[in-house]
């Protein structure tokens, strides 16, 4: 573990910098701390200046050379997924997920810079690993490290924000297993959502400076003061006057919360949501962690103290106090520094690490020169001595001669047993043609549903989906027709294709019709006929017959859920989807089932007779 670790986080509007002392049973110490914020609304002065700037400064103030220095990427360039793996050995989990990294991520794998991470959990005997991905584009790693290089900042691990700040809080804060955090800084946002082991970012377009854009033209003030009016409404006398302002930006962050939530509720049925934490220097601003709170229905929380970190008497404290909403990230840069972070990704490229490692070792390199300067010239001036050096050195040579022949004799080995035991890409390609079809399901569900809490939506436009299901079935069939002279070659090249199917049906609700023939009619405009057209056009699959049907379609029914849904009145749920919960309206529920048949697989060796070799 080293002495000490900076931890700087680099946004668009500021630097943050912590220094990270180690102590017992995973503490730290802040010894020191320093904060330096760019000139606001400068006039000729591009965001790649104000950085470097700023990074001089910080340099200028405080000691970085020999200290190891963690760095934040700033922007929200994140790009992460979650992903499943089938069991396999341990030693070609890398190989298996470099394959599906190819499938998930957007971008040509030249191209970027990416790393996973897995959910460290029990698993049973046959269950799938769970791991999450994260990747950033080549061109924003360079450019930002471009930007260090010319002005010599060192740096040894490069970090997303959102990820760093996730390192931070569960290693020092109880925010429990099932929250979401918000983090609301200046020109970028960003909800993780904590899921058990897992968490998910994404990206928030509602930012601090929209609250603060929101004073500036209602006041008719400058940017630096309307950003000062944000954080200090509190004390004003016109303090309902600034809520009332930056009210209809808070109920956009609402939405935003929510869609984002709905979306990853979509993705993990079983979770729920105990508490959120709020943290950024926009959460300052008046009235903020109640209207969340309210408007959320969930216990909203800052970041009020440090547990595990102690604070130097060198750091005052109320700069300290006022800066804490906003320190998260370079804390948790620090953690991933002294090794105790949980997500260890560094977004380094693999020559840049090489490149950091070369020049520690320029130092080495030139004492060892050094010294066998001084010996050749202690052989000149000896030559008795200088004579059974020379036979020694031989000697040695030797010794070095022999050991990489056998260590190139065991590297041949080891490519051989590698080539042997490569995993067939035909393999990989079949995973993924029994995946795509949920995913495309999922995405055209997505797109098609109305947001129900949007303003201005009509209740007879609202849809709730109560349920999705899908069932696999793959098929094995014989690449010629009967009676097809190519029948007879591929049957002796026993050679077979996989098609699979994905069986798909919806359950849903939709406020009551005039009779259970319109609401068919509406469920197929508004839900069925989208979907099907974006599975065929986007995604190019096949679409089998849509079967829709309205549930009890008699009469609407009294309930969005029917009680023997809820779990026969015992469940938590009981009782709450009655139609008093909901204005006293009626719903007809409605069910439909699509048959999506994605690209087929490649081709797979059949079954091998009995006694047989597989070929």
């Amino acid at each position: 573990m080293p002495k000490a670790v900076w931890g700087v986080d680099v946004s668009k509007f500021s630097i943050k910098a912590a220094r990270l002392v180690p102590l017992r049973e995973g503490a730290a110490e802040i010894s020191h701390l320093d904060v330096i914020e760019y000139p606001i609304g400068q006039e000729g002065a591009d965001e790649d200046t104000l950085i470097k700037d700023a990074l001089v400064s910080l340099m200028k103030r405080n000691r970085l050379k020999g200290e190891t220095i963690c760095v934040s990427l700033p922007g929200h360039t994140t790009f992460n997924r979650f992903i499943k793996i089938p069991p396999t050995d341990p030693k070609k989990v890398a190989q298996l997920v470099k394959f599906e990294a190819q499938q998930h991520i957007p971008f040509p794998m030249d191209q970027v810079v990416w790393g996973y991470q897995m959910v460290e959990k029990e698993y049973g005997p046959g269950d799938e690993l769970e791991l999450v991905l994260f990747a950033v584009k080549k061109d924003i790693i360079y450019h930002f490290l471009g930007l260090l290089q010319a002005v010599d900042f060192p740096c040894d691990i490069l970090q997303f924000s959102p990820v760093a700040l996730y390192n931070f809080l569960m290693h020092d804060q109880d925010v429990g297993t099932n929250c979401f955090i918000l983090d609301i800084g200046a020109d970028n946002s960003d909800l993780i959502v904590i899921d058990g082991e897992k968490f998910w970012i994404r990206n928030i377009p509602i930012t601090g400076n929209s609250i603060t854009k929101a004073l500036q033209q209602k006041f008719q003030i400058p940017l630096g003061e309307a950003e000062k009016l944000k954080v200090n409404a509190s004390s004003s006398p016109q303090a309902q006057k600034i809520f009332g302002v930056v009210q209809p930006v808070l109920r956009d962050l609402v939405g935003e919360i929510h869609r984002s939530i709905g979306y990853y509720k979509s993705l993990s049925k079983t979770v729920r949501f105990e508490k959120m934490m709020i943290v950024g220097n926009a959460s300052k601003t008046i009235n903020f962690q109640r209207f969340m709170s309210q408007n959320l229905q969930i216990e909203a929380m800052k970041l009020a103290k440090l547990n595990k970190f102690s604070v130097s008497n060198a750091v005052p404290e109320a700069n300290f106090q006022d800066y804490l909403p906003t320190l998260g990230v370079a804390c948790g840069l620090g953690l991933q520094g002294m090794g105790l972070a949980r997500n260890k990704i560094n977004l380094l490229p693999e020559e840049e690490v090489q490149k950091r490692e070369v020049a520690k070792k320029k130092p080495i390199y030139a004492a060892a020169v050094a010294g066998l300067l001084v010996t050749v010239g202690l052989m000149y001036w000896n030559a008795g001595a200088a004579l059974e050096k020379w036979k020694k050195a031989e000697a040695d040579a030797a010794q070095v001669v022999n050991r990489w022949q056998g260590l190139k004799s065991a590297y041949e080995g080891a490519q051989q047993a590698n080539s042997t035991n490569k995993i067939e890409p035909e393999k990989f390609r079949n995973l993924m043609a029994r995946r795509d079809g949920t995913v495309a399901l999922m995405n055209a569900l997505s797109a098609v549903l109305p947001d129900n809490d949007a303003e201005g939506i009509k209740d007879a436009e609202e849809v709730w989906i109560l349920a999705v299901e899908t069932t696999d079935d793959m098929k094995r069939l014989n690449t010629a027709a009967p009676g097809d002279p190519a029948a007879a070659a591929a049957a002796a090249a026993s050679v077979i294709h996989e098609e699979n199917e994905l069986w798909a049906t919806v359950e849903g609700g939709i406020p009551a019709q005039a009779d259970a023939m319109t609401a068919l009619d509406k469920v197929n405009t508004k839900l069925v006929k989208p979907m099907v057209e974006i599975l065929k056009n986007t995604y190019k699959v096949t679409v089998g017959e849509p079967l829709v049907e309205i549930v009890d379609s008699q009469k609407p029914s009294e309930m969005l859920i029917r009680k023997n849904d809820e779990g026969g009145g015992s469940s938590e749920w009981a009782g709450k989807f009655r139609s008093s919960q909901f204005g006293g309206r009626k719903f007809h529920r409605f069910k439909f089932t699509l048959l999506i048949s994605p690209s087929k697989a490649p081709p797979a060796p059949a079954p091998p007779a009995d006694g047989a070799t597989p070929n």
